[in-house]
Formats: C-alpha cells, sequence, structure tokens
C-alpha cells in the first residue's frame, strides 16, 4: 500500500457524484520566467539536464486532494532523476496565513514514472486558490499571472540518447477533489526533441588551433643568439 493512499478513505467520504473540470499542463518555463502556456515543446542535446514543471490553470480551484502520475512515453530517450510537490505560503496582503497543502510529496521516482505526486488537505483549509479569492484579499503565492496559473511541482530529466519523448500527465491512484467534487482533469503534454552535441564546424576548428598555435609562440618567444 503506497504512504500517500491512507488519505485516499478520506477522499471517499468528502465524494459527490459531481464532476468538474480542472486543466492541467506541463512546461519547460517557471515562475516569473514567460507564459508557461507556450512552452511546451523543447530541444535537448544528449547528455542535458532539464526541469519541467507542472501547472494547473488559473480557474481551478482544488481545496481537498491532488494526486499526479508523471510518465516519459520513452526513457531510453528522456529519463527522470527527481520530481517535488510546491507547498506554498496563502498570503494576505503581505502576512502568510497557511499554506497550501498540509502534506505535500514528490512521489516515487523511476527511470520512466513519477509514482503518485501529491498535495493534500485534510482539515478545512486552502489548497490551491483562484489568484484572488472573491471577496478576501488571500493569494497563492505560486500563482504566476503571466501564464494565468498555479505552479504545482516540477520534475527534473535527463536527455540520454536521441529520439523523441513525450512527458505526460494524469490523475494518480488518489482523486483531484475540491469541496467535495472530483474533478476531471483535461491534460496537456510537454514534448522533447533529444539530437547529438553539435560538433565544431571545420572552420571554427581551425580557427581554435591556429589561435592555440599563435598563443603558444606568445608565451615562448623565441630567443635569438648575439
Amino acid at each position: 500500500m503506497k504512504p500517500q493512499l491512507h488519505f485516499l478513505t478520506l477522499l471517499v467520504f468528502l465524494m459527490t457524484d459531481q464532476f468538474c473540470n480542472a486543466d492541467i499542463f506541463l512546461s519547460f518555463t517557471g515562475m516569473n520566467d514567460g507564459n508557461a502556456n507556450t512552452s511546451g515543446n523543447a530541444v535537448f542535446n544528449i547528455g542535458d539536464s532539464g526541469v519541467a514543471y507542472i501547472w494547473f490553470t488559473d480557474d481551478s480551484k482544488v481545496d481537498t486532494g491532488a494526486f499526479l502520475d508523471i510518465v516519459s512515453s520513452d526513457a531510453g530517450v528522456v529519463r527522470f532523476t527527481g520530481s517535488s510537490a510546491f507547498n506554498p505560503d496563502i498570503l494576505s496582503g503581505a502576512t502568510i496565513v497557511d499554506t497550501r497543502w498540509q502534506s505535500a510529496s514528490g512521489g516515487t521516482v523511476g527511470d520512466g514514472l513519477i509514482d503518485e505526486m501529491a498535495g493534500v488537505r485534510i482539515l478545512n483549509g486552502t489548497g490551491i486558490l483562484p489568484s484572488k479569492v472573491t471577496g478576501s484579499a488571500i493569494e497563492d503565492s505560486l500563482h504566476d499571472a503571466t501564464s494565468n496559473a498555479f505552479l504545482f511541482g516540477s520534475v527534473n530529466f535527463e536527455a540520454v540518447s536521441l529520439g523523441d519523448a513525450v512527458l505526460s500527465a494524469s490523475v494518480g491512484d488518489g482523486l483531484i477533489v475540491d469541496e467535495g467534487v472530483s474533478l476531471t482533469p483535461t491534460f496537456r503534454s510537454a514534448s522533447i526533441d533529444v539530437r547529438a552535441v553539435p560538433e565544431p564546424s571545420s572552420a571554427g576548428l581551425f580557427l581554435a588551433m591556429a589561435m592555440a598555435i599563435f598563443g603558444t609562440r606568445i608565451r615562448n618567444p623565441t630567443r635569438v643568439a648575439l
């Protein structure tokens, strides 16, 4: 039994038969780095390391729990090396009044699967909020205005061979729940094109050799006998 599953029984009691949507997408852009909604594709060289970020769209509200699995379509091309589910402060003006979750977990990391990343809120509290809750000044500190989205977490990966791989998210063994309502997310994946490390051009190689020879001559000037 996975450690997070002990939350599942509590979540079931909160469930109703209603269903809503929650849009979730992966991106290579983090907080304040630009519009994450436009960063779903990237090119890496073999041996490069990178980070993909998991976002909930601006109109998402998840107060009870979010459980996600992240998959690499080809672990021989792109493999996972780490993950983190974020637990940011909830602010009222400049004052910290709460945290997003009571418990957060980066899940279990394997080469091709990150199993059960989770943020859980059992007691009454916040979870992922709209940027500004109607009628109050409460704000989630990992809300990004440029992307109109909330940063849920991140996954680390390494490009290990030539090819293409898709990173995608899905609902984990737990649920995504808001006020007793089970959410049925729509997901947007991120794709990676892994290429060979570019070799220097002939002209560039010649220039580098010439500079090396010239530098050696300057350091070791020829002495003329008198």
